[in-house]
């Protein structure tokens, strides 16, 4: 893979507040890249700082290999923040708008709007347009002149679970085109459903960084219990491969377990301290607990 994205050392400071700490981060071509973290972590700060927007303090980036930014933004695609398109035009004649600002002078809008889903609602006026709708438009407005890759800020918010779903499908279906895609977001089950690689930031600072599947399996989570559920619990404590330990009400346990081990392990351990287990269920590690586990424990993380 060949480097879109490669991000050193960058900080940006607002007085007092460090809104990026020292950021360091490479995406690749292909990738749909999702810059996770809470209201405030410093992600759409990052975004503005890689396309110009925002002068960092500190650090350096540089987009396909290191050609000059004015020659990079004419193969980027961008939605930051909210759709802005002219309530009383139509879907056509926003995009030949957006169309005559990029100097693409042969845009395929029909193909476009085909592609997301409004051919049939294209002489609408934005005005009238669902949520949805209009950030469905403004997808295809930042895909003119056939970018290499994409940023969008938080592209799901506001939206309701039709429109959710609808732009999902979109990213995935761009994302199969070989597009690079670079999306911040606050919403986990989202980057967890459409992006491969993830970086979670944190009050500007990045805490984890790798592949969606890598940060999920970094581990196995176990519910267990057993009759003696103190014994059970204190034996669980005694081994080394056995990370996290919680309890759930009063009568099971969720454990964590190194990625070599299961089940099987636990079961025996239980039987060779004479406790039968009453319950034992593999469960599947989500993006959400890992994502709560290391904002907890912030130190950085790569997988």
């Amino acid at each position: 893979m060949s480097t879109v994205l490669n991000i050193q050392n960058l900080t940006k400071r607002y007085g007092s507040l460090t809104a990026v700490d020292s950021l360091d981060l490479d995406i690749e071509r292909g990738q749909v890249y999702g810059i996770l973290g809470p209201n405030g972590s410093g992600k759409t700060t990052t975004l503005g700082m890689v396309m110009d927007i925002i002068k960092p303090d500190a650090g350096d980036y540089n987009w396909f290999g290191g050609i000059a930014v004015k020659d990079a933004r004419k193969r980027i695609g961008t939605l930051l923040e909210t759709p802005n398109l002219y309530p009383y035009m139509n879907a056509v004649q926003n995009l030949k708008v957006i169309a005559h600002i990029k100097k693409v002078s042969d845009p395929d809008i029909d193909g476009l709007l085909k592609m997301v889903n409004l051919h049939q609602r294209r002489t609408a006026p934005f005005r009238a347009y669902s949520l949805g709708m209009r950030q469905r438009l403004a997808i295809a407005g930042a895909m003119i002149g056939d970018p290499d890759a994409l940023i969008f800020d938080e592209p799901t918010n506001g939206l309701d679970p039709e429109g959710i779903a609808e732009v999902r499908d979109l990213i995935g279906r761009i994302a199969d085109q070989g597009k690079t895609i670079i999306m911040a977001s606050h919403i986990l089950d989202e980057v967890e459903k459409i992006c491969s690689h993830v970086a979670i930031i944190k009050n500007g600072q990045l805490l984890a960084t790798g592949s969606v599947g890598a940060i999920m399996d970094s581990d196995i989570t176990i519910e267990i219990s057993a009759e003696d559920i103190n014994a059970l619990k204190y034996i669980l404590e005694q081994d080394e491969h056995i990370g996290n330990i919680s309890n759930i009400g009063q009568e099971k346990l969720s454990i964590s377990l190194d990625n070599d081990y299961g089940t099987a392990y636990v079961n025996a351990l239980a039987f060779r301290h004479n406790i039968t287990l009453t319950h034992l269920v593999l469960k599947q590690k989500s993006l959400e607990t890992e994502f709560l586990e290391i904002t907890r424990n912030p130190q950085t993380k790569t997988y």
